[in-house]
C-alpha cells in the first residue's frame, strides 16, 4: 500500500496544486469559503471543517469520475462504520441570521452577531466594568 495520502493522489492525478483545489471550492460553494492555502495543512493530515471534507469528496469523485470517499481522503478522522460520514442537517442557531447582502458584507453580519445583545453574557452576568486602560 502507497504511503502517499489519498489527497495528494487525487491532486497529482488531475495535474491540480492545493491552490486549484481551494478554487475550485471556492467556484463551487462561493467566494471566500476557504483560503487558498487551507489545503496544504489537509495534506498534511488536517481535517477541514464543517462540511468541507464531503464536499472535496463530492468534488474530486465528479473530476476524477469514480467514488472518493471521506473515509479514503481523511482515515483518521472518519470510519466507513462510524455512520458520521453523511454531513448532518445543520442546527438551528439561537439566533435568526438574516442573509447578508451585497451592502452588507458577512462580516458585518458575523460582527453584528458577536455584538448582539440577546441575552446577558454569561461571565457579564454579574461582576463590574473593568477600567479602561490609558
Amino acid at each position: 500500500m502507497s504511503d502517499t495520502p489519498v489527497l495528494a493522489t487525487c491532486l497529482s492525478r488531475l495535474a491540480w496544486s492545493p491552490e486549484q483545489l481551494a478554487r475550485e471550492i471556492n467556484h463551487s460553494r462561493g467566494p471566500g469559503t476557504i483560503s487558498e492555502k487551507a489545503p496544504y495543512n489537509w495534506l498534511r493530515g488536517s481535517c477541514p471543517r464543517r462540511d468541507l471534507p464531503h464536499v472535496v469528496a463530492e468534488l474530486l469523485s465528479e473530476r476524477l469520475g469514480e467514488h472518493i470517499a471521506v473515509e479514503a481522503i481523511w482515515p483518521q478522522h472518519f470510519s466507513a462504520m462510524s455512520g458520521l460520514t453523511k454531513p448532518t442537517a445543520p442546527r438551528r442557531m439561537p439566533w435568526h441570521p438574516v442573509p447578508p447582502t451585497a451592502e452588507q458584507p458577512l462580516v458585518t453580519a458575523a460582527l453584528d452577531w458577536l455584538v448582539a445583545d440577546n441575552d446577558a453574557i454569561p461571565s457579564r452576568a454579574r461582576g463590574g466594568d473593568l477600567p479602561r486602560l490609558p
